[in-house]
């Protein structure tokens, strides 16, 4: 008697539906942690440039003696795709710069549109340097700067952003003149 033995070969249906099942669960649980990853490493950006507009204030500070919020008076200039909103709720009067030895080429208006650094979210805005309200990462509701503060002797600059869609609350990073960074508002939990 002649058997012929069949030679299968490949996956039956059960077994590739169990891996399509192993799969999905793995993707469920991994992309909510991939998503937060993602959050904290954009607090990257808010860090560099709060250091960047530390180092523009006090370079500014220590030639003329004290601390002014406009960018273009302190060589701040941050670019790209800015996930954060940099900057101060106020910035100090043209009486101050002068009164320091400042030159202004006609007064802070003609030549300073603000001291709050817009990105490119800036519903109102034509470019850099506008005084606005800080806005969401998807443009929704304006974001206030906060405790951003300004004198002629002291500075608490703000980055605020909403980097994770969905997030509760935007994200918040305050620095001083003594170059001090903190979180006051977490926005990736």
């Amino acid at each position: 008697m002649n058997v012929k033995t069949m030679n299968n070969k490949g996956f039956s249906l059960i077994e590739l539906m169990v891996v399509v099942a192993i799969i999905g669960i793995l993707a469920a649980v991994a992309v909510p942690s991939i998503t937060k990853y993602t959050a904290k490493s954009r607090q990257a950006e808010a860090k560099t440039q709060l250091g960047g507009l530390f180092t523009s204030a006090k370079a500014f500070q220590s030639e003329y003696g004290i601390y002014n919020g406009h960018f273009a008076v302190i060589g701040f200039g941050p670019e790209g795709d800015m996930k954060y909103e940099i900057g101060f709720s106020a910035s100090s009067a043209d009486a101050d710069l002068t009164a320091a030895g400042y030159t202004l080429a006609g007064t802070t208006s003609d030549i300073i549109l603000g001291s709050v650094w817009c990105g490119v979210n800036a519903a109102a805005g034509t470019g850099p340097n506008e005084r606005c309200q800080l806005r969401t990462m998807g443009g929704g509701a304006a974001q206030a700067i906060g405790a951003a503060a300004l004198t002629t002797t002291a500075f608490v600059g703000a980055a605020v952003g909403i980097i994770r869609d969905g997030a509760p609350t935007a994200d918040r990073w305050t620095i001083t003149e003594n170059k001090v960074i903190a979180q006051t508002a977490d926005g990736v939990n």
